[in-house]
């Protein structure tokens, strides 16, 4: 699968979620707060450049199935990003 047993994941959407295979699941409530972001920004090293995720491509929510299927095939450098 695309988490591995007792792995983990964050979600922006919320809801609930069934545990299985022992993976850790977590919601995240993001607010648009610029002075928040600035300071995360700033402690995480972003705004130097520390960080730079690789994203190898983004689907809408209605195309995870095709995310899913490119994971499974093996091959991709980076995150595939889902958009609600």
């Amino acid at each position: 699968g695309a988490v591995r047993n007792r792995g983990g994941y964050f979600s922006v959407a919320g809801g609930q979620f069934v545990p299985l295979r022992s993976i850790t699941t977590e919601s995240v409530w993001i607010t648009a707060d610029a002075a928040q972001l600035a300071e995360i920004s700033r402690l995480a090293g972003t705004d130097v450049g520390a960080l730079t995720p690789r994203v190898a491509d983004t689907y809408t929510l209605a195309d995870a199935a095709k995310a899913y299927e490119r994971v499974a095939a093996g091959g991709v450098r980076g995150r595939l990003v889902l958009i609600p």
